[in-house]
C-alpha cells in the first residue's frame, strides 16, 4: 500500500512535467505566430532613398521593440523602426529590412532614446504604436501620448520630401530632403482636434482655467515638451467636472 508521502510526491512530479508540457506547447505556438508575421511581409530596398538627404526614420537605428498581435500573443525582442515615409513599421532580421504587414497586429512598442535628436522634445523613451485611436480611421497606425477617461492624445510623425534646385556653372542640381512633423490630436468630449505642442494652444484645448494655469506655474512645465505635457494631463484627468 503506497504511503501519502510517495503519492505527494508523484502528484509534484505529474504537476511538474505537465508545467514543462504547458510550457513547450505556449512556445510551439509562439514560434508559429512569430513565423507567420515575420515571414508574410515583403522586404524593402535599402537603397530606395539615398538621392534623399536625410532619414524618414523616427528612430537612428533599428532598436529593440514589442509587436503585439490580434490573437493576445506578442513577438519581443525584435528590431524595429518607424518609417514616417510609408507610415509603416519596418523590422530588421537576417541583415534584410521587412515591412510590418499591419493586418497581424494591433500595437508596437519600441523601447529606445535613441531617436534624431531633433525630435527629443516630442519623444519619450517608450514608443506607443496604436491601431484604432481616430475615430476616423480606425486602421492608421497613430503614437499614443495619453489616454484618460476625459481626454486622449495621439500623436502622428509626418514625413515629407522637399525639393529644390541650384543653379551650377550653367548647370541645374535638383535637391531632395527629407522634413519632418509632429502633429497631435486632441480627443475631448467626442470631437477631434489638431493642436500645437506650445503653451496657449495646450491650455485653450483643455479650456484653460485658472486651477490648470496654477498647475502648469507650481510645477514650472513647459508645455512645448511632450513630458510636462503628459504631466498636466494626468492632473487634467484626476481633475473634478
Amino acid at each position: 500500500m503506497k504511503t501519502i508521502s510517495a503519492i505527494k510526491i508523484r502528484f509534484s512530479m505529474m504537476r511538474f512535467y505537465f508545467g514543462l508540457y504547458l510550457f513547450f506547447c505556449h512556445g510551439l505556438v509562439f514560434s508559429q505566430d512569430e513565423k507567420v508575421v515575420l515571414m508574410d511581409n515583403k522586404p524593402v530596398d535599402q537603397q530606395r532613398y539615398e538621392d534623399i538627404d536625410g532619414s524618414p526614420y523616427l528612430f537612428e537605428n533599428f532598436v529593440k521593440g514589442t509587436i503585439y498581435l490580434n490573437n493576445k500573443l506578442f513577438v519581443s525582442d525584435i528590431l524595429l523602426n518607424y518609417n514616417g515615409k510609408t507610415e509603416t513599421i519596418e523590422y530588421n532580421r537576417d541583415g534584410g529590412v521587412f515591412e510590418l504587414d499591419q493586418k497581424y497586429f494591433v500595437k508596437v512598442d519600441i523601447y529606445s532614446d535613441q531617436y534624431h535628436q531633433k525630435h527629443k522634445k516630442y519623444m519619450r523613451d517608450t514608443t506607443e504604436f496604436v491601431k484604432g485611436l481616430s475615430p476616423t480611421d480606425d486602421t492608421k497606425l497613430y503614437i499614443k501620448v495619453f489616454g484618460g477617461s476625459k481626454a486622449t492624445v495621439f500623436k502622428e510623425f509626418n514625413v515629407y520630401v522637399a525639393k529644390r534646385k541650384i543653379e551650377n556653372v550653367g548647370k541645374t542640381i535638383h535637391l531632395q530632403t527629407f522634413g519632418t512633423q509632429f502633429l497631435y490630436y486632441l480627443l475631448k468630449d467626442g470631437d477631434l482636434k489638431v493642436f500645437k505642442l506650445k503653451h496657449k494652444n495646450v491650455l485653450e484645448e483643455l479650456g484653460g482655467g485658472k486651477e490648470l494655469q496654477n498647475f502648469v506655474k507650481a510645477n514650472k512645465l513647459k508645455l512645448d515638451n511632450e513630458g510636462d505635457l503628459v504631466k498636466l494631463l494626468e492632473y487634467y484627468n484626476s481633475m473634478g467636472s
